[in-house]
């Protein structure tokens, strides 16, 4: 997509203009149309809005929230500059903070948007802060709004998930998917929440629908290439002590770029990063009649895809290749750090 923005436009003009380029990823004219609406109108809380958002793609976030603060005292009632504050504040953690912002974005809200906006973000903040009945009780406050954008009901029905309201996550992933019927992430929403209420056909009827919509997605600019893959996975083995080594040299490791068709029928979600197939170690029994096949599986596709870099990957990888080991090994997370892999 080309952008091309004049300087003699519409402050509103270029305000869209320098939204369109940071959705790019062109964050140099995103910045240059953001100064240039600031020219024209020095006091635009949605300029300073835009010049956040820009300050938080290159990981300045400390000066993302000067703005924020900026634009907070141009326009105490506007809500967007809390909003925005209390998702800088829940992308580093602090849900405390989150919360505070949320709470006064939301007693700012004039409109429905952004009303939904800041209680989900609030919802998210808690459930962060593991205040789940104060999570339940938020997102009951905006079940009489009328939803109907796929990334609320999409993340809706997340929230829902994790206060364990499976009936109502279910119903906002089917609004999702009745918006945006091709939305895999909305159909895994949907085999989850179907898990959680024990419905297995409609699980696996979504677990389907994600595979085929999966297999068919294009790939992160950041994918591997099958030989570069395998190069971090030997890798990643060859960090793990001797003593595990050892006992892995009789186990294959296999990568697949997703789950295949029989461990989606049987049940196994379609995005699983890996697999430890096989009888744990502390359960073998020399007595035993037959000899199982143990073997841990990789999922490169999958794994792509849950993260947002090259470097990411690499972590994701070792991370999951150690989780299926553990699994091999029959441990829990305390026995994990004591043999140094957690």
């Amino acid at each position: 997509m080309l952008l091309v923005t004049d300087p003699t436009q519409a402050p509103g003009d270029l305000i869209d203009a320098g939204w369109q380029a940071l959705e790019a990823g062109d964050l140099d004219h995103a910045a240059n149309a953001c100064d240039a609406a600031l020219a024209r109108l020095p006091e635009s809380v949605e300029a300073m809005s835009l010049k956040a958002a820009i300050a938080f793609s290159r990981g300045e976030m400390d000066a993302s929230m000067q703005i924020c603060r900026r634009a907070m005292e141009m326009d105490p009632d506007d809500p967007r500059p809390y909003i925005q504050a209390a998702e800088l504040e829940l992308y580093s953690a602090n849900d405390a903070a989150a919360i505070e912002f949320a709470k006064n974005a939301v007693d700012r809200a004039s409109n429905e948007a952004d009303f939904v906006d800041a209680v989900l973000i609030k919802v998210a903040a808690e459930l962060g802060a593991e205040l789940d009945d104060d999570a339940r009780r938020s997102l009951s406050e905006i079940e009489a709004c009328v939803l109907e954008e796929p990334p609320l009901l999409y993340r809706l029905g997340e929230l829902w998930l994790e206060v364990g309201e499976a009936a109502r996550a279910e119903r906002a992933f089917s609004s999702c998917i009745h918006q945006e019927a091709d939305s895999a992430d909305a159909h895994h929403g949907l085999g989850l929440a179907y898990e959680s209420l024990g419905d297995r056909d409609g699980m696996l009827k979504a677990w389907r629908k994600v595979r085929e919509l999966d297999t068919t997605a294009p790939l992160p600019e950041w994918h591997m290439s099958p030989s570069e893959f395998e190069a971090v996975a030997l890798a990643a083995l060859a960090e793990l002590p001797d003593s595990i080594t050892e006992r892995l040299a009789n186990v294959p490791i296999l990568v697949a770029e997703v789950p295949d068709e029989a461990l989606v029928r049987e049940g196994s979600d379609p995005r699983l990063l890996g697999l430890f197939s096989g009888v744990p170690l502390p359960e073998k029994s020399s007595l035993q009649a037959t000899v199982s096949l143990d073997t841990i599986h990789l999922f490169q596709h999958n794994l792509e895809r849950a993260v947002g870099s090259r470097e990411e990957l690499e972590d994701e990888i070792r991370m999951t290749l150690v989780h299926e080991t553990a699994h091999f090994f029959g441990l829990d997370d305390e026995e994990l750090d004591a043999l140094g892999l957690g």
